[in-house]
C-alpha cells in the first residue's frame, strides 16, 4: 500500500464459506480519517488462508488487498485534497482502477457499487472546494490572518453550494458539515459574522439550532 495509513477501520465478519480449500469470507468494512472522511461498504467477498501474506499486486487482483487498497486510494485522495486543489485526483484514478479490476473478477460482488463511488467522489468538486478552503482557513484563522480566513470561509460557503446544485443533498458533502459544524460556528461567532452564521443556517439546516446559538452569543 505503499505509505498510504487508513487511521480507523472496522471490519466486521458476516459469514464464511468453503469452496474446494479456499475459504470465501463476507463481511461489512467502515472506514475514516477520524474526522470528515467515513465510508461504509455493506458487503464484500475475498478469499483468505491462514498464514497467507497479504500484500497488494497492481498486476494480479486479489479480493482482499484490493479491498483495502481500494479504500486506501479513497482516504489518502481525501487527504491530498486538503493540500491542493484536486490534488487527490491521481489515488481517485488508482482506486477507480481497482474497482475496474475488480468487477471484472471472480469475485465481483459490490465492486460496481465501489466505481459508482469513487466516481461520485472526484466529481464532487463544490465538496473537494470546500474541503481545501475550510482546512486553509484554520490554519489562517490560526495565524491571526482574519481576511484570509473570511476569503476562504466564502469559498468554502461557495462550494457547499456549488455541490448542492450539482448533486444534490449529497451524503459526502453533509457529513463534512457534520464534522466541521462546531468548529465553524465557534469560528464566526469569534469573527461575529452574522451573516455567514446565516448562510450556514440554510446550508445545513440539520444544525440550524448550532449557528443560531452562535448567532445569540454576537448579539449578547
Amino acid at each position: 500500500f505503499g505509505t498510504a495509513m487508513i487511521p480507523n477501520k472496522s471490519v466486521q465478519i458476516e459469514v464464511a464459506t468453503a469452496k474446494g480449500n479456499e475459504k470465501i469470507f463476507s463481511c461489512q468494512a467502515l472506514f475514516s480519517n477520524g474526522g470528515d472522511l467515513r465510508f461504509f461498504d455493506k458487503s464484500v467477498q475475498f478469499i483468505y488462508n491462514s498464514g497467507t501474506s497479504l500484500y497488494y499486486d497492481p498486476v494480479l487482483f486479489e479480493p482482499l488487498s484490493g479491498f483495502l487498497a481500494y479504500y486506501a486510494n479513497l482516504i489518502l485522495a481525501g487527504e491530498i485534497d486538503t493540500y491542493e486543489f484536486n490534488g487527490g485526483n491521481y489515488s481517485y484514478e488508482m482506486a477507480r482502477d481497482i474497482a475496474l479490476r475488480g468487477s471484472a473478477s471472480v469475485y465481483k460482488k459490490g465492486w460496481s457499487t465501489r466505481i459508482n463511488l469513487v466516481d461520485d467522489l472526484n466529481r464532487n468538486i463544490g465538496l473537494r472546494k470546500s474541503r481545501l478552503a475550510w482546512y486553509f482557513a484554520m490554519d489562517l484563522f490560526k495565524d491571526g490572518d482574519i481576511e484570509g480566513t473570511l476569503k476562504e470561509i466564502n469559498t468554502m460557503l461557495d462550494g457547499i453550494e456549488q455541490s448542492f446544485r450539482d448533486l444534490g443533498r449529497d451524503n459526502h458533502t453533509q457529513f463534512f458539515l457534520k464534522a466541521h459544524s462546531g468548529r465553524i460556528a465557534k469560528m464566526l461567532s469569534m469573527l461575529g459574522r452574522k451573516e455567514l452564521l446565516k448562510d450556514m443556517k440554510e446550508l445545513d439546516p440539520d444544525r440550524r439550532d448550532l449557528y443560531q446559538d452562535a448567532l445569540d452569543s454576537i448579539s449578547k
